[in-house]
């Protein structure tokens, strides 16, 4: 058994990102992206492959934690992760 990755986790909540050198474009993300504008990539906005409005003063990453190297799994765990449900019952 292991924790599920980034990509797992994108099938649902969006665009995951983790090649610097290709641009991140919308249409790598499908519709959960489209929809809800989520991204998880630690690329510069001003890297980006989108037209953002003042795009070169924009110097932060999409997401602070994928830019600090931060998996989802770090802080969320899966629901069905059968030893986490377990440990959180023993765990005083």
């Amino acid at each position: 058994m292991q924790d599920p990755t980034n990509s797992n986790c994108g099938q649902c909540h969006g665009l995951v990102h983790t090649d610097n050198d290709t641009p991140v474009v919308v249409g790598q993300g499908g519709w959960q992206t489209a929809t809800t504008g989520e991204i998880f990539s630690p690329q510069r906005l001003n890297e980006t492959g989108l037209n953002l409005q003042n795009k070169d003063s924009l110097s932060r990453a999409w997401d602070v934690h994928a830019e600090r190297v931060v998996d989802c799994v770090d802080c969320h765990a899966s629901l069905n992760n059968r030893f986490i449900t377990r440990a959180s019952r023993t765990m005083p």
